[in-house]
């Protein structure tokens, strides 16, 4: 039963961190998770943003020739880049 409780733990922190960043982290990092997936899930959380993040980003870049989605593009890059060396980092000990 842990075992279910810490996947939906899981889920729930992952849906709130791609929505609102802060109250995201903070559920996910008291859930039951193991903490090399807490640690890997929240850098690559913290490198996207969360969408309530890009709405505001969206609105102060609005009037300038920024492409939005070049933008979205390039923070989901950085999160899977921040992902797969934070996997690194956890593979070699950090």
């Amino acid at each position: 039963m842990k075992d279910l409780v810490a996947i939906n733990d899981l889920w729930k922190g992952v849906f709130l961190m791609t929505t609102e960043i802060t109250s995201g982290i903070y559920t996910f990092t008291s859930s039951q998770c193991d903490a090399d997936i807490k640690y890997i899930l929240c850098m690559s959380a913290l490198s996207f943003g969360g969408l309530c993040t890009h709405a505001q980003t969206y609105s102060v870049i609005s009037d300038t020739k920024i492409s939005k989605v070049s933008y979205f593009v390039g923070k989901i890059i950085s999160a899977v880049n921040t992902c797969l060396l934070s996997i690194l980092a956890v593979r070699l000990g950090y």
